[in-house]
C-alpha cells in the first residue's frame, strides 16, 4: 500500500482515541485497516512526580527527605496525583483518496 493512503492522529485522551477508532469501524472501515498504539511518557509523571519545596511549606516539619529509612515527605503533605503522560496513536490505511479522505473527516471529529 502506498504511503500516500496512510492516516495518522494522535491523540492526548485515550477515551478520544477510541471514539476514533469506533468511529471509523463503524464507517466501514476494517479492524485490519486502523491500528491503535498507546505510548507512555518514559521521563515519568507529568504532574505529581516533584519533592516538596520544603523550605516554602509553612506546614512542613523541615526534616530532610530520607527515603531509605522510609521518611517520604510527599506522603504527609497535600500533594497533586500522580498524572501520567501518554499519546495514542491511530493510523489508518485507506484504500483510495476518497477513503482517506473520509477517514480524516472521521478522525478530526474527535480532537
Amino acid at each position: 500500500m502506498a504511503m500516500d493512503n496512510m492516516l495518522l492522529r494522535t491523540y492526548a485522551n485515550f477515551d478520544h482515541a477510541q471514539q476514533a477508532r469506533s468511529a471509523l469501524i463503524a464507517a466501514g472501515f476494517s479492524a485490519d485497516a486502523v491500528s491503535f498504539t498507546a505510548g507512555e511518557d518514559e521521563a515519568g509523571p507529568v504532574t505529581g512526580n516533584f519533592m516538596i519545596d520544603r523550605a516554602q511549606d509553612p506546614s512542613s516539619d523541615r526534616r530532610t527527605p530520607d527515603l531509605a529509612s522510609g521518611y517520604d515527605p510527599n506522603e504527609t503533605q497535600s500533594t497533586t496525583p500522580v498524572a501520567w503522560g501518554s499519546s495514542y496513536m491511530l493510523t489508518v490505511r485507506a484504500q483510495d483518496d476518497e477513503q482517506l479522505r473520509l477517514a480524516a473527516e472521521i478522525t478530526d471529529k474527535f480532537g
